[in-house]
């Protein structure tokens, strides 16, 4: 049987996406405040950092890692289309710099579209543009390696994370935006998966540093108002 906090974090995954569903029942408004002009990550429970202490989540080390306010819009269970839903309240009215997507992984489980990756293409194209219009730089992530044998959550479907993992690839590739490839930076380290699918504050790290060695590259790093 699952441990007292993995059940804990399960069951916030679970509402979590029903609110990026519904926007309703178990899910308040996400309270998100971020500085204006900040970097913000945009995502789901890997990005909120479930199951991990304060600081531990990737955007807490991102911020370490370059020196800049780095606002974690991360909640859990969101989907593609839940981020799109939200994208105004938890990130735009704030003017971000950059806003660093990593999405699909509730996409690839059943809280996803059950007819195929139509859905999540749509909503991470229409991010990407929306972000783009608001005059910020989207940078987006592929999703992380799984390991389906410690896998304890049963909404994941390992069978679809090859065919969501390829999609939003492709995305970053017809979009020309700049790319985050988290698989190449985790090099088959399952064990810095927590419980086979969220990172641990190790696997966090492993996020931030990927993010902050393309966004040094990108010139994304600095604030928008130094050389």
């Amino acid at each position: 049987m699952p441990n007292l906090r993995y059940r804990l974090l399960v069951a916030g995954m679970v509402c979590g996406a029903v609110g990026a569903i519904a926007l309703s029942g178990c899910a308040s408004p996400s309270g998100i405040e971020c500085k204006q002009g900040s970097i913000i990550a945009l995502g789901d429970s890997i990005t909120f950092g479930a199951g991990l202490e304060p600081g531990e989540s990737y955007p807490s080390q991102l911020a370490g890692l370059i020196d800049r306010d780095v606002c974690n819009a991360g909640i859990n269970g969101d989907t593609a289309g839940g981020a799109v839903r939200r994208l105004r309240r938890d990130v735009l009215r704030f003017h971000p710099t950059t806003v660093v997507i990593l999405l699909g992984v509730n996409d690839a489980g059943f809280f996803g579209d059950p007819t195929g990756t139509g859905n999540v293409r749509d909503s991470l194209e229409l991010i990407i543009k929306r972000v783009r219009a608001s005059g910020a730089t989207p940078v987006l992530c592929s999703l992380l390696p799984i390991d389906p044998e410690r896998l304890q959550a049963q909404f994941v479907q390992p069978r679809r994370w090859p065919a969501y993992d390829t999609v939003v690839r492709a995305v970053a590739a017809d979009e020309g935006v700049s790319f985050v490839d988290l698989g190449k930076a985790f090099g088959g380290r399952l064990d810095l998966l927590a419980d086979g699918l969220h990172p641990s504050p190790a696997g966090s790290l492993v996020i931030a540093q990927a993010v902050a060695n393309v966004l040094i590259a990108e010139k994304l790093a600095t604030p928008a108002n130094t050389n």
